[in-house]
């Protein structure tokens, strides 16, 4: 390469400086300064000599590729004889060939400003990584910045009394859920005991049916004993017992008999005897 193809130190910061605003344009101050906050920080001539050999390898590509286009054009020239031999088109063809050698250059510098940057990120000079580390930090700054409570002081003191009333009213449910299960306890247990004074009373009233039908028969054999005795003796011997006993055997004996014995029997007694016989209260 020749001396005037070379590159000063200040050309060479300025293409870096002029790297450095390109990122700036693409990317944003704020993520450029998170894509270069991990790399290290690098000395004036160091800076200058990596500018200027990017530099150089981009002109040396260009070079390259310019060469190989003229070439081309050449090689196009010598294929036609007859634009060599006229010196119109021999002056013009260069000047048809400029747009298109010169949209190859522009995609070849952008295919190489691409490489040269990716080369840079590879080299360590930009670590895109923290970019990710320093933006979640930010969000999870923001969400505290919501404020912790979107209601009113009135809101909040209706909130409180609807909660006060909820847990009245779940305390209240609770006591009267153990209430209902008392009722339902003293239920189960006044049916037994109603089940069982039912048993009781039948069984009483079994006891009483037999205990009247076992009197009902020693009246009917007393009665009769007291009929085949001589009404004179029966009547004595009536006389002595309960009037009620006394009435029970009259009333198992024939009329016949009924009189006789009456008859034998001294006037008050027989007169109460008499009443209660018709239907009457003894005396």
């Amino acid at each position: 390469m020749s001396s005037k193809n070379k590159m000063s130190r200040e050309q060479a910061e300025a293409l870096y400086d002029d790297l450095r605003s390109a990122m700036v344009k693409k990317f944003g101050a704020a993520q450029t300064a998170a894509l270069t906050k991990g790399a290290p920080r690098l000395s004036k001539p160091e800076r200058a000599a990596t500018a200027k050999h990017i530099a150089d390898s981009l002109k040396s590509s260009l070079s390259s590729k310019v060469e190989k286009q003229r070439d081309q054009v050449s090689l196009g020239a010598s294929r036609s004889p007859q634009r060599a031999k006229s010196p119109a088109v021999s002056k013009t063809l260069p000047m048809s060939n400029r747009g298109p050698v010169a949209a190859v250059m522009l995609v070849v510098f952008c295919a190489l400003l691409k490489l040269c940057l990716a080369l840079i990120e590879y080299s360590g000079l930009v670590d895109a990584q923290p970019a990710h580390a320093s933006y979640v930090p930010n969000v999870k700054n923001m969400t505290s910045m919501v404020p912790s409570s979107s209601f009113s002081r009135e809101e909040l003191e209706v909130l409180r009394s609807l909660d006060s009333r909820r847990t009245k009213l779940e305390e209240r449910e609770k006591l009267i859920a153990g209430r209902e299960n008392d009722i339902e306890k003293r239920d189960a247990a006044f049916a037994a005991k109603l089940t069982e004074l039912r048993d009781l009373t039948n069984h009483l009233k079994a006891d009483r049916v037999r205990n009247e039908r076992k009197r009902s028969g020693q009246l009917d054999q007393l009665a009769a004993v007291y009929g085949s005795m001589n009404p004179q003796e029966s009547a004595a011997l009536m006389e002595q017992l309960d009037v009620t006993i006394a009435l029970s055997l009259l009333e198992r004996m024939p009329e016949k008999r009924i009189g006789q014995i009456l008859a034998l029997m001294t006037p008050d007694r027989a007169l109460q005897l008499t009443k209660m016989l018709s239907g009457g209260r003894p005396e």
